[in-house]
């Protein structure tokens, strides 16, 4: 299996409703690309999540989750978002099934599951810090293409001021 690092930089997270299109750079997500095979699999094991507030405490309620609408047109690896193997022998999968790491849309930006959510990290974004390891049988898994099974992100659910953060996913595709 190969493991990756999907990770952003100073990602403004505009506070949005489930089943909202989100806004273009609000978010990041990753999801396996229209291409992939039904059976191709991402499965997260880790979350990390850091504040850049610059100057007063900024509570924030962050919920990482599934998408109950896709992407369309993902932008892969648009402003601020990088992906990486972390292993640095491995020779990675092959293109058509390489995950999408996105925090905008061509088309049409995606909307977080009301009935997916999978973790709520709420933190002080003036310096604070979230981090969510899986134990080993509990990892966030992602297949196929459909949803909504294939996308998730993470993004703010609640903020009186929108956070400004960093932060990563680490996963393997298989």
């Amino acid at each position: 299996m190969a493991r990756y690092s999907t990770s952003w930089t100073s990602l403004t997270m505009t506070a949005v409703g489930d089943s909202t299109a989100m806004g273009a750079n609000n978010y990041c997500a990753i999801g396996n690309i229209s291409t992939a095979a039904a059976s191709t699999t991402i499965k997260v094991s880790e979350v990390y999540i850091g504040g850049e507030a610059a100057s007063a405490s900024t509570p924030a309620t962050i919920v990482v989750a599934r998408h109950s609408t896709n992407a369309n047109g993902p932008s892969n690896l648009g402003a601020g978002i990088r992906q990486t193997l972390t292993d640095a022998g491995s020779a990675g999968v092959p293109t058509t099934s390489l995950p999408n790491s996105f925090s905008s849309a061509t088309t049409a930006n995606p909307s977080r599951s009301s009935s997916a959510h999978l973790l709520h990290l709420s933190f002080n974004a003036y310096g604070g810090i979230v981090r969510w390891v899986a134990s080993p049988d509990q990892m966030i898994s992602l297949v196929g293409t459909a949803v909504p099974l294939s996308e998730m992100s993470i993004s703010a659910i609640t903020a009186a001021t929108a956070p400004v953060t960093s932060g990563h996913f680490l996963y393997e595709v298989a």
